[in-house]
């Protein structure tokens, strides 16, 4: 296996990549904020923080940080890696007026990453 991939076989597993921290991203934050649990569960959870039980809310806090910190940085430098892939393109390599395009393109596919998951 010596032999070079070309740009676009490379960039296709990488783009599925950073799709799939991205969708890791999601689903483990909404585990973390109870939202797969059930209702009885949420209920529960919902009660102990609102009669001021500082030790739930404060657990539920840090799982909330502690992994969108860790998989945020997971997902962007996975993005980076898959939008400099698509600068290596032949059109994108051309110059730099056009690598620079790719910077537009990146924030609308990483935007509607987001409004996916809103809501």
């Amino acid at each position: 296996l010596d032999q070079e991939l070309s740009p676009t076989t490379e960039l296709v597993p990488r783009m599925v990549w950073t799709f799939s921290w991205y969708v890791s991203l999601q689903v483990v934050l909404a585990w973390c904020s109870y939202q797969f649990a059930p209702e009885d569960v949420k209920e529960e959870v919902a009660n102990r923080m609102e009669a001021g039980h500082r030790e739930s809310r404060d657990r539920v806090v840090v799982n909330l940080r502690t992994a969108g910190v860790l998989l945020a940085q997971l997902a962007g430098f996975t993005a980076i890696n898959a939008f400099g892939s698509l600068q290596q393109l032949e059109w994108f390599a051309q110059s730099p007026s056009h690598a620079a395009t790719v910077v537009p393109i990146a924030g609308v596919f990483c935007c509607a990453m987001g409004l996916m998951t809103e809501g």
